[in-house]
């Protein structure tokens, strides 16, 4: 009976130790796979043997793996979101994403070989999670920028960025809903149609 008691409170600390370190490891993940994105831009910002063409190629790649851009436009869109076709919809993710892709890569552009990025206030909630960076870029002000995120399967993917304390997707959802109480979706697709194309 002894053997049975000591094998029994052997195997609850071990689930204990196991589900304290699994929990740990999956608290760490968002900003693990956070860093891997962000070091593959800054490796390919610093790649002094790529062309500006194959660079902005690269980034691009890089960055549409980690956002999910169709989550961002219905955010920007709100309540327009419901009142569209599927293929308005999908043309306006495709020119939203490049929109923010343009201002997001702007800010990133900051960053060197030299630039060191803190991690913190990592928060999870289920499958969302934010996380603060702090950019320190030589020479330069401080970059914040907050990423917050969802989990698909596995994968941690971005819904929103915040520099500076202003959300890319609620500062474009604003804009947005004002042009849209004054004008038509295509003349709001033609005017970032043309933004984009600068």
């Amino acid at each position: 009976m002894l053997i049975n008691i000591k094998k029994i409170f052997f195997c609850l600390t071990a689930a204990i130790i196991c589900t304290t370190g699994l929990h740990h490891l999956k608290a760490q993940e968002p900003t693990a796979q956070l860093k891997k994105t962000t070091q593959h831009v800054i490796n390919t910002l610093t790649d002094e043997k790529l062309s500006e063409e194959k660079q902005l190629k690269q980034l691009r790649n890089i960055v549409n793996k980690r956002f999910d851009w169709p989550n961002m436009s219905r955010r920007a869109l709100g309540h327009h979101w419901l009142n569209l076709s599927d293929k308005n919809k999908e043309e306006f993710t495709e020119l939203f994403s490049r929109l923010l892709e343009d201002k997001y890569l702007e800010k990133l552009k900051q960053y060197s070989d030299k630039t060191e990025i803190e991690y913190k206030n990592e928060k999870i909630d289920k499958d969302y999670a934010s996380i603060d960076t702090i950019a320190k870029v030589e020479n330069k002000e401080k970059v914040y920028i907050t990423y917050r995120l969802h989990r698909e399967q596995d994968k941690w993917l971005v819904h929103d960025v915040v520099i500076e304390n202003v959300s890319l997707v609620n500062n474009y959802r604003s804009q947005f809903n004002s042009m849209l109480a004054r004008m038509s979706f295509e003349k709001l697709l033609d005017k970032i149609r043309a933004k984009v194309a600068k």
